[in-house]
């Protein structure tokens, strides 16, 4: 028997116990929401859409620990929540956006997208868009690249601090 089978290889095994004492991923993990900002647009004639704004506000990280909150459930599932009504909505019929609208949606975006918005406090929101199910595990339709699609992914691209992308017709006050 060879010295090197005989006694082991103690780095390796030292490896191995580090990480056999990780936690290993669950369900939750896996099917936990992400946030994507590759469609991330910034509308300088909208000052209230710009990530400077949100800092200058102090909107920021308030805002980005609530995101953090949510990471933690599925979009599915936040969708099916009734608990969740009124933060995470579906912005259905896209070709009927408000003309009082000040935010329009950027050509960059497939068009088989849907679009939501999360309501994060007052008048901000997160405006964006989540790829249907069915292209799970797909690449992106008319993109040359090696990313796929999740159905847990909401891909942000705006930042709306004012409700500018789909005004209600409610006033706030």
């Amino acid at each position: 028997m060879s010295k090197r089978k005989q006694f082991g290889n103690k780095r390796k095994s030292k490896q191995v116990k580090a990480l056999s004492s990780q936690a290993l991923p669950t369900i939750e993990l896996i099917d936990s929401c992400s946030f994507n900002f590759f469609f991330l647009t910034e509308d300088q004639s909208v000052e209230c859409s710009t990530i400077a704004y949100w800092e200058r506000e102090g909107l920021l990280s308030k805002h980005l620990t609530k995101l953090q909150s949510y990471s933690k459930r599925s979009l599915k599932g936040m969708l099916s929540d009734k608990s969740m009504r009124g933060m995470l909505k579906c912005l259905k019929d896209k070709s009927a956006q408000p003309s009082d609208a000040r935010l329009h949606m950027p050509p960059n975006v497939p068009t088989c997208a849907e679009w939501y918005e999360f309501h994060l406090g007052g008048l901000q929101r997160i405006v964006g868009f989540i790829m249907p199910g069915k292209l799970h595990g797909e690449k992106f339709p008319g993109i040359d690249s090696e990313f796929t699609i999740s159905k847990n992914t909401f891909y942000v691209v705006f930042f709306d601090g004012g409700h500018c992308f789909w005004p209600s017709r409610l006033k706030h006050t």
